[in-house]
């Protein structure tokens, strides 16, 4: 689990090296600005630990972030991210069901398509336990593919 949240700290952040995932949970509402810092800090400790590809975000408490950050995170930091894990990124987001309704929306599944185009693949999940069980899935599937000298 990310280390508990602190009155200053309302987004952690970790690696578990058991699972070879990140693991990364909003504590509460946050501003767009503070979700470009969260994604830096994401990539820094994905590139830390032999570039992770597998993450787990716990965006429960968070608010929907705004239509302005969904195209950043399509069109820029999608390609970004592939680009500096030299792989495919799998995100499971465990979502709120106030969350739900929009992740269906027009406008995510924009966002999941332009992402797809760079191998990058945000999911969403109304728990952990299906968040979890598709990660491990991706990579049993993503290290067989590697034995077998796919990309």
């Amino acid at each position: 689990m990310p280390p508990p949240a602190t009155a200053d700290r309302l987004f952690t952040c970790a690696y578990d090296a058991v699972r070879r995932q990140l693991l990364g949970c909003w504590h509460g509402p946050t501003t767009e600005a503070e979700l470009y810092e969260h994604y830096a800090e994401l990539m820094a400790l994905a590139e830390t630990h032999g570039n992770c590809r597998f993450w787990q975000l716990d965006m429960v408490a968070r608010n929907w972030p705004a239509p302005a950050f969904g195209r950043w995170f399509g069109n820029e930091f999608a390609p970004l991210a592939h680009a500096a894990l030299r792989g495919p990124l799998f995100m499971a987001y465990i979502v709120s069901p106030a969350h739900a309704a929009q992740a269906g929306i027009t406008a995510t599944q924009a966002t999941q398509h332009n992402c797809a185009t760079c191998d990058v693949y945000p999911f969403f999940f109304d728990n952990p336990t299906d968040a979890q069980e598709w990660l491990a899935h991706q990579q049993a599937h993503d290290q067989g593919a590697r034995h077998q000298g796919q990309p």
